[in-house]
């Protein structure tokens, strides 16, 4: 698995291309859900504001999920692959992450350290969180998990009376998400 951040913003784009792909924050969820449901993502968020659309996906296959992104956002925004390519920009993994720093502490914004992009962004990955893909096996798998998880903490806690070596307290808010 990947992490895979594809991104158009205002120093390669036109303007009228960024308003095409852009995300609406009431359409965030489909999208989500399309991005998703595409072949080779296992997960997704959006990263939309006036001077950037940032798509950065969990791939199950590299090559394969990289070109159904791209060939999703040139849909998207009426344009051709090629000239997509010509404008946007591609980073993996460590380089997605540490952009994503860049981003949310508003050092890549027109204007260096503003702060609305950083809420941009806790927006878009808590709308992200919220919209699981798990299927059911996957969902039993870890309700069994947390189930004998907090059968083993219970032994330890009678073996241990006063020693509290370790808690899956809080754990348990974890179960109406499966």
């Amino acid at each position: 698995m990947s992490i895979l951040l594809l991104g158009v913003d205002h120093t390669q784009a036109p303007l009228a291309l960024l308003e095409r792909l852009a995300v609406p924050a009431e359409r965030t969820r489909k999208v989500l859900h399309e991005l998703t449901t595409l072949d080779h993502v296992l997960e997704a968020v959006v990263v939309s504001t006036c001077n950037r659309v940032e798509v950065y996906a969990d791939l199950a296959r590299f090559h394969d999920g990289y070109d159904v992104l791209v060939d999703w956002l040139a849909e998207r925004g009426e344009v051709e692959r090629a000239e997509l390519e010509r404008l946007m920009f591609a980073k993996v993994d460590e380089a997605a992450a540490e952009h994503l720093f860049a981003v949310a502490g508003g050092l890549e914004s027109m204007v260096v350290g503003e702060q609305q992009i950083a809420m941009q962004v806790r927006d878009a990955m808590e709308e992200g969180q919220n919209e699981p893909s798990l299927d059911d096996g996957e969902r039993r798998r870890i309700l069994e998990k947390l189930a004998a998880a907090e059968l083993f903490e219970s032994f330890l806690h009678t073996k241990f009376l006063d020693q509290k070596r370790f808690s899956l307290e809080g754990g348990e808010s974890l179960i109406p998400l499966l």
